[in-house]
């Protein structure tokens, strides 16, 4: 009987991983917090003040720099500088996740919210990292700030979409 039950439990898995080829689950995953917040506090501050497309692909994945054209950087840099003068860098907050798919395997990845201010306000950067081959690199990055609401019906958010 357990036997049987063990078959059949493989079968289901086999099942599901050649029909589910996207399945996957993620889950928290704190051991990973300290290198990755640490990675947001060493690089936000060197990207934010004066953004630019050579620091941003230095630290950022294979992916998100083919995705990117040159106008999409023209549009995400020239947003940001409605924003005005950097004043401050204010800190972060996230975590990190584990991800196991059945196409990628296991995917380690983090989802910060860092904070800045500047001449015209305040600013919420959303950003998503991956680590690759032990190092973290940018994903996405998002800027939103209360100077872009009358932008919404344009571009619901400033850079590199997620």
């Amino acid at each position: 009987m357990r036997k049987k039950i063990l078959i059949l439990c493989g079968l289901a898995l086999l099942v599901i991983m050649f029909i589910g080829r996207n399945y996957f689950v993620t889950i928290r995953y704190s051991p990973l917090d300290g290198s990755s917040k640490s990675f947001i506090e060493s690089n936000t501050p060197v990207i934010i003040p004066s953004p630019s497309r050579d620091e941003m692909q230095k630290r950022s994945t294979k992916e998100l720099r083919e995705a990117m054209t040159d106008l999409q950087w023209q549009l995400c840099f020239s947003r940001i500088k409605k924003l005005g003068r950097f004043e401050k860098y204010e800190g972060c907050e996230g975590q990190s996740y584990i991800s196991l798919s059945f196409r990628k395997g296991i995917l380690f990845t983090a989802s910060y919210f860092a904070y800045a201010k500047y001449e015209n306000g305040p600013a919420t950067i959303r950003i998503g990292l991956i680590r690759r081959s032990k190092q973290w690199q940018i994903n996405s990055f998002l800027v939103d700030s209360p100077i872009f609401e009358m932008d919404k019906a344009y571009a619901p958010n400033a850079c590199i979409p997620e």
